[in-house]
Parts: structure tokens; C-alpha cells; sequence
């Protein structure tokens, strides 16, 4: 059984075409096919996925649950902004639905693990980086702070923010976004591979910076 995480399709969410950068498909329906398609090659019906929320928007929960239906696997969700509530969504058809979750990732090639929270939404935004779009006259999101981590040094798996990037540098969060992810499933070797990646560039500093955020903040 393989483990996979995805975030914000959208099923059902016209602006969705053009929000951001836009997606490349020229209907709603044309973009749940892509994505269906793209998720039954990668996820089979006894592998574990991981939604990290706003599954669909601007539709019903029976489209919500049909659409659903047609994706391989055992579905867990974690709650996004534009999710139904926990009940609604439970009915759809997710084994189980959380606002955030601590997981392990295993290399099973040999052994080791990474211990990984899940949530909707990236960290709590730094002083330095507010700093910066004050500086500079750009916009932050201030929404949903309340539900927002501090970055301690613990690894992030999130969505929301519909960027086309799914790694930020050094930093120790990855986005799972379908925007960031060939509109596709991520999974867990995958995953793996990008953290290994990420701490590889680590320094002696960088390392030791870390250890003194988990224990002081």
C-alpha cells in the first residue's frame, strides 16, 4: 500500500482556470478528466491519499462525491478554506477528515524516516518576510493566520497557495498543490527524495539554526 498527497483541485470552480498563473485546460470538465486521468496512473484503489484540502468549490457535494468515486484510493482529508464541513465531507466519501496531522514518511530502501505535519495552509509568515513586503510595497496573505504554524524547523507538507513551485529554497516545507505538481498526486518517494534534497543543502549553520528554533520557539 503506497502513500500519495495531493491539494486543491478545485474540482468544480470556474476561476480556478484563472487563478494565478491560470490552467491550461478550457473547461471544468476538461480539467476533472486531466485530473482523474492523471491521479488513476499514478494511485491504485488500495493506496492511501492524502487531500490537504479544497477538494471542490462552487459545486454540490453529490458532483463532489461523484467525482470522488472516480479516483483510485483510500481518501483522507485534511481541511481546507473552501472545503464542505467535516460531517459533509465524511459523507462524500473520505475515511477520515482532520485539520492537521502528523505522519511519517519511510525510505524503504533503508529505514529511515521524517516525521511531517500536514496542513492546508503554509507557515505563519516570519517578521523578516513581513518586513520585506513592507519594504517593498507587496502583498501578503494575512488570512487564516490563527491556523497557520510557526516555522520551528519541522517539516511542512501544505497547499493553498496555488504557486507553481513546490519547494521554497532551503526552507523546510514543501507544497503538495496540484499547481505545483503537474496536477498530479505527489508520493511519498517522491517526497522523500525532495527532502533528502532540501537537507542535503544544509550547512553545519543551517543545521545547528534549526536545532535551536525546535527548542526555543
Amino acid at each position: 500500500m503506497a502513500k500519495f498527497l495531493t491539494s486543491d483541485q478545485h474540482y468544480g470552480h470556474p476561476k480556478v482556470l484563472t487563478l494565478g498563473r491560470g490552467r491550461p485546460f478550457n473547461s471544468l470538465a476538461e480539467m476533472e478528466n486531466y485530473l482523474v486521468r492523471e491521479h488513476n496512473k499514478r494511485v491504485k484503489p488500495q493506496d492511501e491519499v492524502f487531500h490537504l484540502g479544497d477538494f471542490a468549490y462552487k459545486t454540490t457535494k453529490e458532483e463532489a462525491k461523484r467525482i470522488l468515486k472516480r479516483l483510485n484510493g483510500i481518501h483522507y482529508l485534511c481541511m481546507g478554506n473552501h472545503d464542505f464541513t467535516a460531517a459533509e465531507m465524511l459523507e462524500i466519501g473520505f475515511k477520515d477528515v482532520f485539520e492537521n496531522r502528523w505522519i511519517w514518511l519511510c525510505d524503504y530502501r533503508d529505514g529511515r524516516k521524517w516525521k511531517v505535519f500536514l496542513s492546508h495552509y503554509p507557515y505563519f509568515p516570519s517578521l523578516w518576510y513581513r518586513f520585506k513586503c513592507w519594504k517593498n510595497g507587496w502583498h501578503w496573505d494575512n488570512r487564516y493566520l490563527h491556523k497557520r504554524i510557526v516555522d520551528c524547523g519541522q517539516w511542512l507538507l501544505f497547499g493553498h497557495t496555488h504557486q507553481a513551485k513546490p519547494m521554497h529554497g532551503k526552507k523546510r516545507c514543501i507544497n503538495i498543490g496540484v499547481d505545483a505538481n503537474n496536477f498530479a498526486p505527489v508520493s511519498e518517494k517522491e517526497l522523500i527524495e525532495r527532502i533528502i534534497e532540501i537537507e542535503d543543502q544544509e550547512t553545519f549553520l543551517d543545521k545547528l539554526f534549526l536545532k535551536l528554533k525546535a527548542r526555543y520557539m
